[in-house]
């Protein structure tokens, strides 16, 4: 996750996570506003919209135990592009 934090984040696609963010990992965890298959069989993504400052995304591995395999923000334009067909 530390790639994703002021002044890390060098993707122009993502909004940089603040210390503020990490408190809402549990939030986001047991209330998303989606969930997703991730990149591989055993991983999810939790999505949590946060209105015009940006979307939310907790990336975890369910296997065997929870992990979370990365946290970052996308800017809504960047996570609207995603969901195009």
């Amino acid at each position: 996750h530390y790639d994703h934090f002021e002044p890390n984040e060098n993707d122009p696609r993502n909004v940089p996570l603040t210390v503020d963010d990490l408190a809402l990992i549990p939030s986001i965890w047991r209330e998303p506003d989606k969930v997703e298959k991730g990149d591989t069989e055993t991983s999810i993504i939790c999505t949590m919209f946060d209105g015009s400052k940006g979307v939310y995304r907790l990336c975890v591995d369910v296997k065997k135990d929870v992990r979370v395999k990365t946290f970052y923000k996308n800017t809504v334009e960047a996570y609207e592009a995603t969901k195009k067909p």
